[in-house]
């Protein structure tokens, strides 16, 4: 009875606030398209159980309920990232002034709550339910020789804010307009490992540039390599696959490389017809959507959703059956995918989970000193059934 009360009152609110809010169009397969959406990785965020949308539009917060295709505006917030919670919660990084705040929503009631930060935050994760999230904040200092950038990830508890990581990159450019953080928001959280990616850019003298993938632990706070990736770009964004096994990145000619974590010789350059910036993995499937084209994760084109959208970006309902696209016009398009899965990919399922559990425990040990460091390396090699390596 309380969900079927809730409900109700969502729709209420939709009703009283649709005369004031224009709609999104909806064609005759159900999918929908809505102008003012800025192209950058948070513009659009989807609920937990995939029935609803929070979109960025024009610097409003905008609610769309997918089956109905109606949409409700958030008032007071100019919000420029986005991040659903567990519940009807919804995270976002809102303007205020001449800086940023972290701001807690409640889609059904209205309430909001600022959360206290430290630093001006950029971005925000949910985390671990029911009240953790991962915050992402930086300094920017253009100097005579380049620029500066210093990157922080805190985690906060209950209201409680810790820093767990802290680093500075150097970009050999004076452009206050580049790109420096989609490489660091674009991937979210680490499946099953539940690690936050730091790609930071090197460019050594007389050398190609790259990037280093690493991953730091919020829980630990200890830093695991990934890959070394060459690229020109500033920032990459990458993807993951549904177990965090592989990762998803595009090339500086936007084409496909599929790399497992595991195994940084095995990676392939797939699909050289479709070229994108931002790839984005099905979190329930094998389908990669990457510039307009839905991929297999072996390489097989399935289908163009749209044509020209080189740099456009996908963002997936967690259901994997809904994908939300963002194209160079800031126009946002919602297509139904059948989703499916292929030999090698490995949904979220009840085996996974438990090892996600697993590893909850064993990061608790290790937190609070009950087992050494080659005790917790040791026994989260177990836990993967992974071979003997280094994690540093």
């Amino acid at each position: 009875m309380k969900v079927k009360v809730l409900t109700a009152l969502f729709f209420v609110l939709l009703i009283n606030a649709c005369a004031f809010v224009t709609q999104p169009v909806k064609n005759s397969a159900g999918e929908l398209y809505f102008n003012g959406v800025p192209l950058t990785p948070g513009a659009a965020a989807w609920s937990k159980d995939s029935a609803r949308l929070a979109v960025i539009k024009n610097r409003s917060l905008i609610v769309v309920d997918i089956e109905s295709g109606t949409a409700e505006e958030i008032k007071g917030v100019v919000p420029i990232f986005l991040d659903w919670s567990p519940g009807d919660g919804l995270l976002a990084v809102s303007k205020k002034g001449d800086g940023n705040i972290l701001i807690r929503i409640d889609i059904l009631t209205g309430r909001q709550e600022t959360i206290t930060v430290k630093h001006p935050p950029a971005s925000v994760r949910w985390f671990i339910p029911p009240d953790e999230m991962l915050v992402l904040s930086f300094d920017r200092s253009n100097r005579e020789i380049g620029t500066f950038v210093t990157y922080r990830l805190s985690k906060i508890t209950g209201g409680n804010e810790k820093e767990f990581f802290k680093g500075e990159v150097y970009y050999n450019t004076l452009r206050r307009d580049i790109d420096i953080t989609s490489g660091w928001n674009h991937p979210g959280i680490r499946p099953v490992e539940e690690t936050a990616l730091t790609p930071k850019f090197h460019k050594p003298p007389l050398l190609a540039p790259y990037t280093y993938f690493r991953t730091v632990d919020p829980v630990t706070s200890l830093e695991t390599d990934i890959l070394k990736f060459e690229s020109r770009r500033f920032s990459v964004p990458s993807s993951w696959s549904p177990d965090g096994s592989r990762l998803a990145v595009s090339n500086d000619d936007g084409l496909l490389t599929i790399i497992n974590v595991n195994n940084q010789e095995d990676r392939k350059t797939v699909n050289h017809d479709i070229q994108g910036i931002a790839p984005a993995w099905n979190p329930m499937g094998s389908q990669i959507y990457l510039g307009g084209w839905l991929i297999n994760s072996d390489g097989h084109a399935l289908t163009q959703l749209l044509p020209d959208a080189f740099n456009s970006i996908g963002i997936w309902s967690p259901d994997g059956k809904s994908l939300a696209i963002i194209t160079d016009e800031n126009v946002l398009y919602l297509k139904k995918i059948i989703s499916s899965s292929i030999s090698a990919d490995r949904p979220m399922d009840s085996s996974v989970l438990k090892v996600r559990e697993k590893l909850r425990i064993l990061k608790e040990l290790y937190r609070d000193g009950l087992i050494s460091l080659d005790e917790f390396y040791e026994k989260k090699l177990k836990i993967f059934n992974l071979p003997g390596r280094s994690s540093q």
